[in-house]
């Protein structure tokens, strides 16, 4: 099922280079955590305990190093996942399309 809000907005969205998109099922795969392993300190970094995570979302792939409790690490992976998949759905609230100021110069006060 598609999802339409006008073609108005669609074209004045178009015309100004943004993206909408109204249907979440449209943007792909969500990002997903693929593997939280031990590792050995990345570069010339020291400690102990730290773990070599990857991401993954559709053909994209994240990959860093965290360092801390397996438990601490897989939280703080998963919250990063989160966020990302959040991002992906677009912000939060309501939104002004009022294109008729835009690229005009702030009034004067």
């Amino acid at each position: 099922m598609g999802y339409s809000l006008g073609p108005l907005i669609e074209r004045t969205a178009h015309e100004q280079g943004f993206a909408i998109v109204a249907n979440p099922e449209a943007i792909g795969e969500d990002y997903c955590i693929v593997s939280v392993e031990p590792a050995e300190a990345p570069g010339d970094l020291g400690g102990k305990n730290w773990y070599r995570y990857v991401i993954d979302q559709g053909e994209n792939r994240i990959c860093g190093y965290r360092q801390g409790s397996r438990q601490g690490v897989t939280k703080s992976i998963e919250e990063i996942v989160e966020r990302l998949n959040e991002r992906r759905m677009g912000p939060k609230g309501r939104v002004n399309l009022n294109m008729s100021t835009y690229g005009k110069p702030a009034a004067a006060k």
